[in-house]
């Protein structure tokens, strides 16, 4: 199913997958700067989620750039999806 066919589907797989999307867009066409001021508004959100705040792989929760932009700096553990 392509992502504009998903668009009119507001299941959490769907809705995940668009979100991704559009998260991914933003960081192959933003720079570090517009990307730090744009997660920074999403920044206290508690909830994760996952696809879009983390994955699980080998039972591990792997944070993704975006979560790391949210964080808004870098914690020195080299994580694997830093962008800092």
């Amino acid at each position: 199913m392509s992502i504009e066919a998903q668009q009119d589907c507001l299941c959490e797989n769907c809705l995940s997958l668009v979100i991704q999307e559009k998260i991914s867009q933003l960081i192959n066409n933003s720079s570090q700067q517009d990307l730090i001021a744009t997660a920074h508004q999403y920044r206290h959100d508690e909830n994760l989620i996952v696809g879009i705040d983390y994955l699980i792989e080998n039972n591990n929760w792997v944070f993704t750039q975006w979560y790391h932009l949210k964080r808004g700096s870098c914690c020195r553990s080299a994580c694997k999806n830093c962008p800092y």
